[in-house]
């Protein structure tokens, strides 16, 4: 049985690697030469940024304020947290240098695929070191001496509700089919019948074949770590 803080820690390793998946694939992709799909490939690039968004604004506005909240205001804690923000900001501008490059992209403008590989590479060098700091940091053992259970689980439950009720289509696509299926399972229990029999194999699909078509087939990620809270 789990507690929240192991459940809270593997989804961010889970969400961390489709992060690390699809960012790989865009530079591996945008660096290879040329797109055969660089419409669809542009949208594909523009959900990826729309998902990171997401990600890192419900850390900043759910998930480190309750952790300030209960953590007795210690400096070092307070310290990464800060840390951990201030990279969200740096990785969006070079998010936004990506965004500016996509119109052109889908175009098949060559120097808006090289300059979508170089910026790409540096997202993925900054997330690698910035997604494993963040997973050290907020360990289970440590995140039970920072903030209640209920304090983690109310932030914790709004986000995932704001991304189910904001984050609409695409993002939903991209996040399933970049995980595998025990991984989902994982991540988002056993979604109702509606979701994972009607609207993910037909409308979904339908309405956003380049996701579907470009995000990277998953290989398992690493096993859970021994998650010790006691």
């Amino acid at each position: 049985m789990t507690n929240v803080y192991q459940r809270f820690h593997r989804g961010l390793e889970l969400i961390h690697e489709v992060l690390r998946r699809n960012v790989r694939h865009i530079h591996g992709r945008t660096d290879a030469g040329v797109l055969r799909d660089p419409a669809g490939f542009a949208r594909y690039v523009h959900t990826y940024l729309r998902f990171l968004t997401y990600h890192h604004a419900g850390e900043d506005h759910f998930i480190f304020p309750a952790i300030r909240a209960e953590s007795a205001g210690r400096s070092s804690d307070l310290v990464v947290l800060e840390r951990l923000e201030r990279e969200h900001r740096d990785l969006v501008g070079l998010m936004d240098e990506i965004a500016a490059e996509l119109p052109a992209l889908a175009r098949g403008d060559e120097a808006a695929r090289r300059a979508v590989a170089a910026l790409s590479l540096s997202i993925r060098v900054m997330l690698d070191a910035h997604l494993g700091a963040e997973e050290a940091s907020l360990i289970p053992a440590h995140l039970a001496t920072l903030v209640s259970e209920a304090g983690l689980e109310k932030p914790f439950a709004a986000m995932q509700a704001r991304d189910e009720r904001e984050g609409g289509a695409a993002v939903l696509l991209l996040l399933m089919h970049s995980l595998t299926a025990t991984e989902r399972r994982e991540l988002l229990g056993e979604l109702p019948w509606f979701v994972r029999k009607v609207l993910v194999p037909g409308p979904f699909r339908w309405a956003h074949p380049a996701i579907v078509r470009h995000v990277p087939a998953p290989a398992p990620t690493r096993a859970p770590r021994d998650l010790v809270t006691t």
